[in-house]
């Protein structure tokens, strides 16, 4: 008998009396086959739109490494490669059944015309597990059975043994090589869905406590800072298109978002000409008695300021925010230990109400794609340092900058590079680091509304002839 034999016989819960003794090609094979096969399991399942990230290899690869380590330590030596050999050709089977369930499911979807209790995608995936979970514990049972029947029951030991594999492919970060237009990141694995749950229970507390939004409350001098910073805005200049800027260091406690915002602000300066026309607030302790916190409360404040002076028609408001960030949205950590965020749909209301038409929203955060959908029109550029299912990098302490203020400001933003052809480039050049380094992508994205990129032309060329002049 071959392991083929043996593993078909376990399929339909038989045990062999006399099983195979399998060497190292046999175990190889058998794994090259699993791995092949959850592969091919995740394209058919991704449908459509499938996304491919060399990134999941390693995950995946990973997963059945672990999965050959825990078989091995549920049986005696003599029997591993056989046992091995079976669960990973077991697995390929596995696979086989679930594509062809899948693409039966796809057919059938065709001839569906409204969903029921029996075809909705929650009791579909219940009812799968349990038949699944069921099959399986019978069929591991069957190979414990036939290679050692004199150990303590088989069916307790195949319950163990898949509580023991359930918590080790828990514990690995995993990420699939083939996902769906629809994957959400945030529940990939459990360290994502777990930190995802304590960002949002974190925000969600913040925003119940009493003044815990109101960073203006942590120090009496905040109305004299706030005070100090929109007394030194200029007026508008008259008969030409103005830009004021608003800048946000939201995180207290790593030093390089206010690098970056300096950074960002100062190349942002040349190119729109910002002098007398910035307001910065900033949440780092060594700079709460010269600058007004990021709160919520405070940048409503430089909202209303900005928008006093501006013709809200003609001018531009500029927007940079760099901070950590989350599916919900842009952190606010102000000094003493107060957490609040800024969520895109406050934002939006924020902006809306504030009367300004035309808008450039820079936001250097994880997830900070989020803050798309609800911002973008005709009148706004937003650009965000990544989507809004992955991380974006380099927020570290003594750092300059981070990977997107890096390739975005203090790379593409030269010479007389546009917006958008930074934007382009920036993308570029990040998405080289972040293969060098073996990141999960973050897909920097931009909206650029066509009605405020005609109105930045003539911008653009000014800051150039400027740039160029003899006293420059």
């Amino acid at each position: 008998m071959n392991i083929v034999e043996f593993t078909a016989r376990a399929t339909i819960w038989k045990a062999t009396r006399q099983p195979p003794s399998a060497g190292l090609l046999a175990v190889t094979t058998c794994t090259l086959l699993a791995f092949g096969g959850g592969l091919v399991d995740q394209y058919i399942i991704a449908g459509a739109e499938v996304r491919f990230s060399p990134y999941g290899l390693n995950s995946d690869l990973a997963a059945v490494l672990v999965t050959i380590a825990v078989s091995a330590a549920f049986v005696g030596a003599q029997w591993r490669a056989t046992v091995v050999a079976s669960l990973m050709l077991m697995s390929f089977f596995e696979d086989l059944a679930i594509i062809a369930i899948g693409l039966g499911r796809q057919r059938a979807a065709l001839n569906l015309t409204e969903p029921s209790f029996w075809t909705s995608n929650k009791t579909e995936i219940a009812i799968f597990f349990l038949v699944f979970l069921v099959w399986w514990l019978g069929a591991v049972a069957a190979i414990f059975r036939s290679v050692q029947p004199e150990r303590f029951r088989a069916i307790p030991r195949a319950f163990a043994f898949w509580i023991a594999l359930l918590v080790s492919l828990l514990a690995l970060p995993s990420y699939p090589t083939f996902r769906g237009a629809d994957f959400d990141v945030r529940a990939a694995n459990l360290w994502d869905y777990v930190s995802v749950y304590l960002n949002s229970r974190l925000n969600s507390q913040a925003a119940q406590r009493p003044g815990s939004d109101d960073g203006a409350q942590l120090d009496f001098s905040q109305p004299a800072l706030l005070d100090a910073q929109f007394s030194a805005l200029s007026p508008r200049t008259k008969g030409k298109t103005n830009v004021y800027a608003i800048g946000i260091a939201g995180s207290v406690d790593q030093d390089v978002f206010l690098a970056e915002l300096k950074g960002g602000m100062d190349v942002l300066s040349r190119l729109f000409s910002l002098n007398g026309h910035i307001v910065e607030l900033v949440n780092q302790p060594d700079t709460i008695k010269s600058f007004p916190v990021a709160s919520r409360q405070n940048l409503a404040a430089a909202v209303l300021a900005v928008t006093r002076l501006m013709d809200t028609d003609e001018d531009i408001l500029l927007l940079f925010m760099t901070s950590h960030g989350s599916p919900e949205g842009f952190a606010l950590s102000l000094p003493g230990g107060v957490y609040s965020g800024l969520a895109p749909a406050d934002l939006a209301a924020l902006l809306d109400r504030s009367g300004i038409k035309n808008r450039i929203v820079i936001v250097s955060a994880c997830y900070s794609g989020v803050f798309l959908k609800p911002l973008a029109n005709d009148h706004t550029v937003i650009i965000t340092a990544a989507d809004e299912n992955n991380t974006s990098f380099g927020c570290e302490n003594k750092r300059e900058w981070t990977y997107f203020g890096d390739a975005f400001f203090n790379r593409g933003l030269q010479g007389s590079a546009t917006l958008e052809e930074a934007f382009l480039d920036a993308k570029t050049t990040i998405a080289q680091w972040e293969a060098r380094d073996g990141l999960t992508p973050s897909n920097p994205q931009g909206e650029f509304g066509a009605a405020l990129m005609k109105k930045l032309k003539p911008l653009y060329r000014n800051s150039k002839n400027a740039m160029m002049s003899p006293s420059h």
